[in-house]
C-alpha cells in the first residue's frame, strides 16, 4: 500500500512519481480544524464555517483516495478520469500515469479486486481533481466542494455528535452513509474517538415535494435562492446515545473489512 499512489517507479532507484503532495494541502490541518471545531462548539460559538467547510473538503478527500472506495469514486465522478490537462507543462506528467512503471500494480489490483483499467482511471481522476491545471486556473476539486456547499438552491445541514465517554467508530473506508443514496448527498465522518459529524445536502424540491402547496414551494424556493450567501445549519448533540448507535451501526455495516 505504500506505493498505492505511485504512478511511475523508475527502475533501480528509490524515487517515485506520486500524488502525495496533492493530498497534503487539504489533510495537513485536519487535526487543528477538528480541535478548533469541537472547542468552538463547546463554547457555543457560531464562527465555525471555516472548520465545517475545510473539514468537509479533507474528509471527502479521505473517501476519494481510499482504495476500498475506488468503484464508488469512479461512479460518483463519472467522466473526470477521461479529462486531460491542456496546460503545456502538465501533459508529460499526466502521461506517466497510464504509461509509467508500476511494479506494484499487479499485487495491488489483486488485493483490491479491481482491474488494471480501473486502477489507472482512479489515479487519473485523482490527478485531474487535485492538480493545479494551469496558472490562474481553479483546482477542480475545490470547485466541486464550492458547488456543493455554496449552492443556494440546496439545503445543507450538519449534525455533530459529541460524547464524554462513549466511542465513535472509524471505518476503513473513512466514511459511512447515514441515509441511503437518492436525492440527497449524505456522508458521516469520524472526527475523533469521542465525536463524529454528518453532512447532509438536500434538494428542497425533493424534500418538500408533496408536503406543501406547489405555489408555496415555488415562493419559498425563490426566496431561498435570493439569500446573500449559502448557509449551513449545524446541530450539536451531546451524549445522544441513539444518534451514536445509528452512526456506529452504519460504520459497521458499510466498512470494507474493519472498524
Amino acid at each position: 500500500m505504500l506505493d498505492l499512489f505511485s504512478f511511475d517507479v523508475p527502475g533501480g532507484g528509490r524515487h517515485r512519481f506520486n500524488l502525495e503532495s496533492l493530498f497534503h494541502k487539504y489533510e495537513v490541518n485536519i487535526e487543528s480544524h477538528t480541535a478548533s471545531l469541537l472547542k468552538k462548539l463547546a463554547g457555543r460559538s457560531s464562527d465555525i464555517k471555516t472548520e465545517i467547510v475545510d473539514l468537509f473538503a479533507a474528509k471527502r478527500l479521505n473517501f476519494i483516495r481510499n482504495p476500498f472506495c475506488i468503484e464508488k469514486v469512479l461512479s460518483s465522478f463519472a467522466g473526470v478520469a477521461g479529462l486531460k490537462p491542456t496546460d503545456a507543462d502538465l501533459p508529460a506528467t499526466y502521461r506517466r500515469i497510464p504509461a509509467g512503471r508500476k511494479p506494484h500494480q499487479a499485487h495491488l489490483c489483486s488485493e483490491l479486486c479491481i482491474s488494471d483499467q480501473k486502477y489507472s482511471e482512479w489515479l487519473r481522476l485523482l490527478f485531474m481533481l487535485l492538480a493545479p491545471l494551469g496558472s490562474g486556473q481553479p483546482i477542480l476539486y475545490e470547485g466541486v466542494v464550492k458547488d456543493l456547499l455554496e449552492n443556494r438552491r440546496t439545503h445543507i445541514a450538519t449534525f455533530v455528535g459529541v460524547y464524554d465517554e462513549a466511542r465513535c467508530l472509524l471505518s476503513d473506508r473513512r466514511f459511512s452513509q447515514p441515509i441511503p443514496d437518492g436525492a440527497h448527498i449524505a456522508m458521516s465522518f469520524n472526527l475523533c474517538a469521542h465525536a463524529f459529524i454528518d453532512y447532509v445536502i438536500t434538494d428542497p424540491t425533493t424534500l418538500l415535494g408533496g408536503r406543501v402547496r406547489p405555489e408555496s414551494l415555488t415562493r419559498a424556493l425563490a426566496s431561498w435562492e435570493q439569500r446573500p450567501m449559502a448557509t449551513i445549519n449545524v446541530t450539536v448533540r451531546r451524549n445522544d446515545r441513539n444518534m451514536l448507535v445509528r452512526y456506529n451501526r452504519r460504520v459497521i455495516e458499510q466498512c470494507y473489512k474493519r472498524v
